[in-house]
């Protein structure tokens, strides 16, 4: 999905109250005849979901959160890799993305649709996500381009020595403003287990995982961390967390001080020993606040059969 600064952020919140940013040249107006394909991209109609039978199974198909209405869909092409993002607001499609390989199934590129409200199945093109390889294979830049703020997200990912993502550099460029958050990520075998964020030479926010439970996760392909929104310790752990802490570092009263978020989680697997459902409580503790606020909703995955 795409990562424009309010779409990230939004589902962040979404994502992280038990706690939820996707996407190589620079879409044109042409884009809006390119439908979705295993190779290059041709020409067609709208991007439309093709996933032939028998595809997706095992592989994540949806996500839906709990009481908000929020819910991601990905189709798969036949190499088993995403090929079409949309996401509903209840019953309302809101985006839609087109993922785009090269001859040999590397992923190139994603094509952000919005939905024309006015003409029922016809959508415009909002922006688009390249991407660019090491000689590693390892995705090592995502360049999201929004045409309809004139937003530009730069994101440039570094790796340990084991091949886990170590540093997550993000420049957000607008008319408005500047922004540059460095993320770093610190793992116990194959979890993350501290998360800390950084900009302007000032800590933003620090996530500490305090346990986890021991099951696989819910990311069931490789390219999934860097296409959909959700949390890095989420997206690159191959366990679930069971309890975070998440502090968040804000000016409050003229003075520096902190918002704390614990996330506890709770997840029913099925035969697979894939997660179906999280039945999670978040409790923030804020500044000037003397009670804290626990609010709790479901998250619910969907694998193909």
């Amino acid at each position: 999905m795409k990562h424009r600064v309010t779409s990230s952020q939004r589902h962040r919140i979404l994502l992280h109250i038990a706690i939820v940013a996707t996407l190589l040249t620079t879409g044109t107006a042409c884009e809006k005849s390119i439908s979705p394909v295993e190779a290059p991209a041709g020409i067609g109609a709208d991007p439309i979901e093709v996933t032939p039978e028998g595809v997706a199974a095992g592989l994540l198909t949806r996500i839906n959160i709990g009481n908000n209405g929020i819910v991601q869909q990905i189709s798969y092409n036949s190499r088993q890799q995403p090929l079409v993002m949309t996401r509903y607001a209840g019953n309302l499609l809101t985006e839609k993305d087109s993922v785009i390989y090269n001859t040999t199934g590397k992923l190139q590129k994603i094509i952000h649709y919005t939905p024309d409200f006015f003409k029922k199945g016809k959508f415009t093109v909002s922006g688009n996500t390249t991407f660019e390889w090491n000689n590693n294979n390892k995705i090592v830049k995502k360049l999201f381009n929004d045409q309809e703020s004139s937003t530009q997200e730069d994101t440039r990912y570094t790796y340990d020595a084991t091949g886990k993502v170590h540093t997550i550099s993000t420049t957000t460029a607008s008319k408005y403003d500047n922004l540059k958050v460095l993320t770093t990520l610190y793992y116990e075998q194959t979890n993350v287990v501290r998360i800390t964020r950084s900009g302007n030479g000032q800590a933003i926010s620090e996530l500490t995982v305090i346990a986890v439970d021991g099951q696989q996760s819910y990311v069931t392909g490789s390219l999934l961390p860097y296409l959909l929104d959700i949390v890095e310790n989420e997206a690159f752990s191959e366990q679930n967390a069971s309890e975070t802490k998440n502090i968040q570092y804000v000016n409050f009263n003229n003075k520096r001080d902190t918002i704390v978020t614990i996330t506890k989680n709770s997840f029913q697997y099925n035969t697979q020993k894939r997660p179906v459902k999280n039945t999670f409580t978040s409790t923030i503790y804020s500044p000037g606040n003397p009670k804290p606020v626990t609010s709790a909703a479901t998250i619910d995955y969907t694998y193909g059969k």
